[in-house]
């Protein structure tokens, strides 16, 4: 989940709004991914973050350590 959550810090420090992670591009997700070395991620995990209360609490998290 760590990449998700840098894609979504990356996607506010770019678009200043958190984007539902299901509408955003592979290649945006899979850029990140390589740059931390992650493993692959499927479409319906990322569809499961989404629907899941855990994109809330990191969303808050970033904004905190963002300062916004």
């Amino acid at each position: 989940m760590a990449v998700l959550i840098m894609v979504h810090m990356k996607l506010l420090q770019r678009l200043s709004y958190f984007p539902m992670l299901s509408d955003v591009p592979v290649a945006i997700i899979d850029h990140i991914r390589i740059a931390l070395r992650a493993r692959p991620l499927s479409r319906t995990a990322i569809s499961r973050y989404d629907q899941s209360g855990t994109w809330i609490r990191h969303q808050k998290v970033l904004r905190s350590y963002l300062g916004i």
